[in-house]
């Protein structure tokens, strides 16, 4: 079983939050484009619901450097590479080429420029930094009924990421036993995305990443959600400070 000691044992630790889904917003620049799909923005393709709800009560829980996204991942996907044929959407891939580097150079760009600055000012006074990007999942995907209700992902081979979210696992049931915590599930750790590019940049010694996935089932009413939500934090808080 992980320990605190373990990881930050005469270590300074600094800790980012990001939320790259937090919003289903189109700049106006990009309102008429997007008019015929306002359903779409509505669901789990336009943004990760509830996902900054909990990212808002982490930030207020626990001393950080945070980030969040105010655009719909429908117009590019921050959590993806450059080179990830999901970056740009159907809907913006019908955009001139011209256009979609305006959006890398306008959104995505300074986007992760700015977490770059922030985990620099955090090494700065710390060892090590702990990234939690906040996410969220739809309950069913292509007919398939997703049987978790957390998913904790991180890179297996990165000991203490896996340990981190092995205690952070032990914590969320002892808050609510009834929740199903996976880990690496409904997606891998290790798949491209914000964490993934920032291993490759930071070593395991100063960098410790991992994706908080949310089910929306538990999302979709105020009161459920504000109970779920409380269970993650309070289990996150007693991971962090045992």
């Amino acid at each position: 079983m992980f320990t605190r000691k373990s990881i930050i044992k005469n270590m300074k630790i600094g800790y980012l939050i990001t939320c790259e889904h937090a919003s289903n917003k189109i700049p106006s620049k990009y309102k008429s484009l997007f008019a015929p799909h306002a359903k779409l923005l509505e669901t789990h393709r336009g943004w990760d619901i509830g996902a900054y709800q909990c990212y808002q009560e982490i930030i207020k829980a626990i001393p950080c450097q945070s980030q969040y996204a105010r655009w719909s991942r429908l117009l590019i996907e921050l959590n993806r590479s450059l080179h990830h044929r999901s970056l740009f959407s159907e809907i913006t891939q019908t955009l001139d080429r011209d256009e979609r580097h305006k959006i890398i150079h306008d959104i995505y760009v300074p986007y992760r420029e700015a977490i770059h600055q922030k985990i620099k000012k955090l090494l700065s006074k710390h060892d090590r930094i702990i990234h939690i990007s906040v996410h969220s999942f739809t309950p069913k995907m292509n007919h398939e009924v997703r049987n978790a209700e957390v998913g904790l992902l991180y890179d297996p081979k990165r000991s203490y990421e896996r340990d981190f979210c092995f205690n952070l696992k032990h914590h969320i049931k002892c808050e609510n036993a009834s929740l199903r915590v996976r880990m690496n599930y409904p997606y891998l750790g290790s798949s491209d995305g914000l964490a993934t590019a920032l291993r490759k940049i930071y070593s395991s010694k100063s960098y410790i990443g991992l994706e908080l996935e949310l089910n929306q089932k538990l999302m979709l009413d105020k009161k459920t959600q504000r109970a779920f939500i409380q269970n993650i934090v309070h289990a996150l808080e007693k991971t962090i400070h045992k």
